[in-house]
């Protein structure tokens, strides 16, 4: 019985655990998740449209608010998406559009704030334009090596495929950054993704599953099942790319571990970073100063029972079981053979 002690004791370690629950009442739109890289057990989510504009600073381990930052002087419609690059930069995009109606949307970058309250430092605004025309944009990820920012839309209205998009590799303030279709079609509703730490995969959520692309080709590499959450819109990538921590909207709602299986795990060594698209040759954004952060603070998960993966346990246990009964058959008929053997050459 080896074997099925063995299986179970993979799908127990790969099962998706609740750590905590965002309990603030302010937060009851979370759309999005993004791991600091200064401060441990720490992350940064923020409610979509019609909704103050405000980052909140959450401990994993608690779920507690613990900072935040108010930019209701931007004037954000719809904000999706949020991303800490390693520089300490976070990047807040405002790209919700779903009437594609918007000739406003943008990004916006500052230094991540870490706990309290604090009004954002080293604010930028970033306008963005499609090539393609508008699109409703959910997913944005920013490259852990180069810090070039690539968008996902959600659906496409014509009936196309939902797409990636690269914008610049170099943005600009003072003119519209046109984030150009790479022609790499993506699932529909796509409301979240994030790159591994060395930006060699990408992970892409939707509502039932998470899919792994190579992030220099955008060729599907594989795909796991999601923690099957009611309106999951958030993801992000802990440290040492060993598992995500992914979000939902309401009330209450559950911050759930889920350990990545081993082809949605990076490899050790860095590879190299997504191709950039043609940019400008005006400087980068500063940046904030090369800042690590350690491990996420261990804390106890409390697994939950999750309909994805009742069945996918179920059916590796059985095929588990029917090859060791098949095996334990076998062994009877070769003692048998062996015994008849044995009394032959006896008589």
């Amino acid at each position: 019985m080896n074997l099925v002690a063995t299986v179970l004791a993979a799908v127990v370690m790969a099962s998706p655990a609740v750590v905590s629950h965002i309990g603030d009442e302010r937060i009851q739109e979370s759309s999005g998740l993004a791991y600091s890289v200064r401060h441990p057990d720490l992350v940064y989510t923020m409610n979509d449209s019609g909704n103050r504009p405000m980052v909140f600073a959450i401990q994993v381990s608690t779920g507690q608010v613990v900072g935040e930052t108010d930019l209701s002087d931007l004037e954000l419609e719809d904000p999706e998406s949020i991303a800490v690059d390693p520089q300490g930069m976070l990047w807040l995009g405002d790209l919700g559009d779903n009437d594609r109606d918007r000739d406003d949307v943008s990004i916006v970058a500052f230094e991540e704030p870490g706990p309290g309250k604090a009004a954002p430092r080293s604010l930028q605004r970033f306008a963005v334009r499609y090539d393609s025309g508008p699109s409703n944009v959910e997913a944005m990820l920013v490259s852990p090596t180069s810090r070039q920012i690539f968008l996902i839309s959600k659906k496409n209205e014509d009936g196309g495929k939902p797409n990636v998009f690269a914008l610049p590799q170099t943005l600009r303030a003072d003119q519209p950054n046109v984030a150009t279709n790479l022609n790499r079609p993506m699932p529909n509703g796509v409301s979240d993704a994030t790159f591994t730490p060395d930006g060699s995969l990408a992970l892409v959520e939707t509502a039932s599953k998470v899919l792994v692309y190579d992030a220099r080709t955008w060729g599907a590499v594989g795909e796991f099942p999601g923690p099957g959450l009611p309106k999951g819109e958030s993801m992000t990538i802990e440290p040492g790319g060993k598992s995500v921590l992914m979000g939902t909207e309401g009330e209450n709602s559950p911050l759930v571990r889920i350990e990545l299986p081993e082809i949605a795990v990076a490899k050790a060594q860095p590879t190299a970073a997504p191709t950039p698209t043609p940019a400008p040759t005006d400087a980068e954004v500063p940046p904030v100063g090369a800042l690590t952060g350690p491990d996420v603070t261990p804390v106890k998960s409390e697994p939950i029972g999750i309909r994805t993966w009742g069945p996918i346990a179920g059916l590796v246990v059985i095929a588990a079981g029917f090859a060791v009964f098949r095996l334990i058959q076998r062994r009877r008929r070769l003692a048998l053979r062996h015994r008849r053997i044995d009394q032959r050459l006896r008589d």
